[in-house]
């Protein structure tokens, strides 16, 4: 059972993620909106974090909490056009997956760590083929991201339910952002990489419980 404080975050990030997303498909208009409820999103679900009631462990909690500070960070670097915003996102989102993987170790079980490292190994695997040819002068910055948040999405699996689902939407969002980046755009790339993205982060958030 959540607490009330996180019900209603949990309500207020799923509304800002809704509208942030809405926003996206309503044309250059609504640009504002995008400004308002993307990092408004983000932040709802850093609060769920960081004020639960019963943490796990207060390092678990501290680690995650900074690790969705820096994704708000990565969020707002990606809201700007350019190579420039895009590489400092992407900086952003690496050193957040690293705060995640800190915390992941400190309560990480290595009972099916074999199976799970050979599923994020394939998986490693087919985002490089996909990716890493069109990423051009990227491909370096790219490659030791994919590294990091498949490492990251290894060990959440390892830690609990939400962690490793959490961890493995995140792996699916940016694999679909990189797609739609690198490879092929597709129409409905951002809803599809928003969605994951922030049912994701809320599940990372969650598991700090």
């Amino acid at each position: 059972m959540m607490d009330a404080p996180s019900v209603v975050l949990s309500v207020l990030a799923a509304l800002s993620a809704a509208l942030c997303i809405r926003a996206n498909d309503a044309g250059p208009g609504a640009r504002w909106q995008i400004y308002v409820f993307k990092p408004l999103a983000t932040t709802a679900i850093l609060l769920i974090a960081a004020l639960a009631p019963t943490p796990v462990e207060s390092f678990y909690q501290a680690a995650l909490v900074i690790g969705l500070g820096l994704s708000l960070l990565g969020d707002v670097c990606l809201m700007f056009p350019g190579e420039r915003w895009f590489t400092a996102g992407l900086v952003s989102f690496l050193l957040a997956h690293l705060a995640y993987s800190a915390g992941f170790l400190t309560r990480w079980q290595s009972e099916w760590a074999v199976a799970w490292l050979i599923v994020y190994g394939a998986a490693g695997g087919l985002l490089g083929r996909l990716i890493l040819p069109g990423a051009g002068r990227l491909r370096g910055p790219v490659a030791v991201y994919v590294l990091a948040i498949l490492t990251m999405a290894w060990l959440g699996a390892g830690v609990s339910v939400p962690a490793g689902v959490g961890a493995a939407l995140f792996v699916v969002s940016d694999g679909l952002l990189a797609y739609d980046r690198f490879v092929r755009q597709f129409p409905s790339a951002r809803r599809l990489v928003l969605t994951t993205y922030w049912l994701a982060q809320w599940l990372i958030a969650f598991s700090v419980r």
